[in-house]
């Protein structure tokens, strides 16, 4: 199945700005907002598992919605003075985890989410639009979704009109009655959220509103259609997303190639993110041990394009065999262990073999019955320290 995530990465970046505690790197430069968008980027990845994924970014710069409006988002504070340094480490994140990302002068993030669901829609088998952004829901239909990753909740058809009291091909022209004030959009005075999901639910469109007017009964509605309806234009070519831009990327530059890279990890280091380092090595090793899975015929989940040189089993039964594996263990942080029992039972099982693995091309097997104190010893080793990390 062919999924494309689209990722508002603004709302991305403010939410972890003001949910995260301030954090500084070992140079003292503000990095929580750095952190937060990571560990989001990481959880998506995980959780959904997309094939393919873009990255929307805003340009910093003013778009043709402030030429056609001059007060349009005028009720914006300032950045905050500790994020501004944030936006170009978080540009080098998106670069280091090697993903797609589309920035565009005169235009605004909305708008390349637009275009790439509706110009690559037939391309994929389902589209997520990561953000919380409500103007986005415009695009939803039976491919596209909207997803709040806040909420870790999927919006389809039906649940756009759960949430907005309209269905998705009518959120122009009702954010064009109501407004939006996080954009300073006007929208017409006179007309609130279920007075506008009544009225669409009864002539579907602003304009199909303002040619029956004379039906209308409200006084508050009548008022607005006639003295106000211009704004409600207005707010409309505000609101409508753009879907015709020139992307400069195709659709297979857009595959999710992210994986575990010392640049990766070397570029955690400066930031003094041990945390992350962590968990990338946790992914490249666990990679490494489904690939070798997959050499040995079990169930493997990574492609690495080439056939891998066949793993070397080495029995322990040596002392020096035995000294080899325990320096092993003592020196690696990660690991997988495998334990072969005499019955599948597990209350009256025996253990027979353990087998382990660091990441290379040699496993190491020990018999239970012919090494049991030095096995014994070697899970102390293993059990008695927080650091070791065991893979089964």
């Amino acid at each position: 199945m062919k999924k494309l995530i689209v990722v508002d990465i603004s709302s991305f970046i403010f939410r972890a700005f003001y949910a995260i505690r301030p954090l500084t790197s070992p140079e003292g430069v503000p990095v929580n907002a750095v952190h937060g968008v990571w560990n989001m980027m990481f959880k998506l990845l995980s959780q959904y598992n997309p094939t393919h994924i873009v990255i929307a970014r805003d340009t910093g710069k003013k778009t043709f919605r402030h030429e056609m409006y001059k007060e349009y988002k005028a009720n914006r504070t300032e950045v905050p003075e500790d994020l501004i340094p944030q936006f170009p480490i978080i540009h080098e994140l998106i670069s280091k985890m090697n993903l797609s990302n589309i920035a565009m002068d005169g235009y605004e993030a909305d708008d390349v989410i637009g275009s790439v669901c509706t110009q690559w829609q037939n391309d994929f088998d389902e589209i997520l639009i990561a953000s919380g952004d409500k103007d986005l829901m415009q695009f939803v239909n039976d491919k596209v979704k909207v997803l709040d990753t806040m909420k870790d909740k999927t919006f389809d058809r039906d649940g756009v009109f759960e949430k907005m009291g309209v269905w998705p091909e009518q959120i122009v022209d009702y954010l064009s009655m109501v407004g939006d004030t996080s954009d300073n959009i006007p929208g017409m005075k006179g007309i609130g959220a279920k007075g506008a999901a009544k009225l669409l639910a009864e002539y579907k469109t602003l304009e199909s509103i303002h040619e029956n007017k004379s039906d209308l009964k409200n006084k508050r509605v009548v008022t607005a259609f006639s003295d106000y309806y211009d704004e409600g234009l207005t707010s409309k070519e505000l609101v409508k997303i753009v879907q015709d831009l020139d992307l400069g990327v195709d659709v297979s530059e857009s595959k999710n190639t992210f994986s575990p890279t010392e640049e990766l990890i070397s570029f955690f280091d400066s930031l003094g993110f041990k945390s992350a380092i962590k968990k990338i090595k946790e992914i490249e090793f666990g990679s490494y041990q489904a690939s070798v899975n997959d050499q040995e015929g079990e169930f493997g989940i990574i492609d690495l394009g080439q056939k891998l040189p066949q793993v070397n089993l080495r029995e322990i039964k040596s002392k020096k065999d035995f000294v080899d594996l325990k320096e092993m263990i003592s020196n690696n942080e990660f690991m997988a262990m495998e334990t072969e029992y005499n019955h599948p039972d597990i209350i009256s099982r025996e253990l027979l073999n353990v087998c382990f693995n660091f990441g290379e091309m040699e496993s190491f097997l020990i018999n239970y019955k012919d090494s049991e104190k030095e096995l014994n010893e070697l899970f102390r080793l293993i059990f008695e320290s927080e650091k070791k990390r065991v893979f089964t």
